[in-house]
């Protein structure tokens, strides 16, 4: 699996990065972070916004106040980009053809991994500009979100691997409604 994992095609911008070249000064495993929720502005706002990325919420997830705290299975720069990772072991299936497109964005959408990885894009939007301070542009730093599915992935295939790159006008939308200028807290 291993092998498999770190020979894998993770396709970005018609670019193929491999883990095994992701050089381990530019990660960050287990990236905690903490950032406040603005409850004014998120019960009227996010169900509208998150419908716009085909997130349905349960009422009581609209009701969010207080710290938001989790962590980020990998967070890594290749090539000046920085990417959100993370790993799920989820069974979809017996057939590799579970682990391409269809059965992935069915997974992605049942477990609320969409939503999952738009709380990371903002802690990591949060974290760049901190970090980068003037120089960050979302279009130039943040190259995307990769959802590792280990049971399909594939070495020298791209079967098991989920991406996308929210619009930086989303993720700004997103991080207002959670309380923008609360700031984060990277542990």
């Amino acid at each position: 699996m291993l092998e498999h994992t770190l020979n894998a095609k993770i396709g970005v911008d018609g670019s193929m990065i491999l883990l095994k070249n992701v050089l381990s000064g530019k990660r960050i495993h287990e990236m905690e972070f903490d950032f406040c929720l603005n409850q004014e502005n998120i019960k009227p706002n996010l169900t509208p916004l998150l419908s716009e990325y085909d997130i349905n919420l349960s009422p009581d997830l609209t009701q969010l106040q207080g710290i938001m705290n989790g962590f980020i299975d990998l967070l890594f720069e290749h090539e000046g980009r920085y990417f959100i990772l993370d790993w799920k072991s989820n069974h979809l299936g017996y057939r590799l053809e579970n682990y391409e497109s269809p059965g992935l964005n069915e997974a992605m959408k049942d477990n609320q991994y969409k939503l999952q990885y738009l709380i990371y894009s903002i802690a990591v939007h949060r974290f760049l500009k901190q970090r980068l301070r003037d120089s960050y542009d979302y279009d130039v730093h943040f190259g995307g979100v990769i959802y590792v599915f280990l049971r399909g992935v594939r070495a020298g295939a791209a079967t098991g691997i989920y991406f996308d790159r929210p619009e930086v006008g989303f993720v700004d939308k997103l991080d207002k409604i959670f309380g923008l200028g609360s700031g984060i807290i990277i542990l």
